[in-house]
């Protein structure tokens, strides 16, 4: 999610730019620098803050895996959401969910299940070295519901820390 206004800065500059050679009577060419498997979701791409690394989810025939240019994990999923990169790293987090229901957590391509329902965050260190995961169990069917019985579960680097009634971002 970082760079986002980096990035928008850059696309409103290039129209600006562009609409300046048009105007000028300059010809605009395209060329596709790269394509994306067959299967992947747009939408879902995510690049790496320092623009060299990239992963989506692609539709396979057992349901949805991430793929990209490192090892994002090889389970095969119902859902993957939430990709994002540490910063200046390789190192992918998403969340998903097994054709059971069951929530999984992937960090650095590593699985880690959970009982949980709701995502609180993944948030890695400066390096990306070290990663902390906020993730809420409880009864997701209703806000009221989720407002007596929710808890935050805390992992640090893979291994659940705690268990509170309430938490705020790192």
């Amino acid at each position: 999610r970082r760079g986002y206004l980096g990035a928008l800065a850059a696309i409103v500059l290039c129209a600006a730019l562009c609409g300046s050679a048009v105007a000028a009577g300059a010809t605009l060419r395209s060329k596709a620098l790269a394509s994306l498997p067959e299967g992947v979701d747009p939408a879902t791409l995510v690049v790496s803050d320092d623009a060299k690394h990239w992963a989506a989810v692609r539709t396979v025939e057992g349901g949805r895996r991430v793929v990209g240019d490192g090892d994002y994990g090889s389970g095969e999923f119902a859902q993957c959401w939430d990709l994002q990169f540490a910063a200046g790293t390789d190192r992918l987090s998403y969340l998903a969910t097994t054709a059971k229901g069951a929530m999984v957590l992937v960090v650095g391509g590593k699985e880690h299940t959970t009982e949980l329902a709701q995502n609180g965050g993944v948030y890695f260190s400066e390096t990306g070295g070290h990663w902390v995961g906020i993730l809420w169990e409880g009864d997701p069917s209703s806000q009221e519901a989720a407002a007596k019985t929710a808890q935050a579960v805390v992992f640090q680097d893979g291994k659940k820390v705690g268990t509170y009634n309430d938490v705020g971002n790192p």
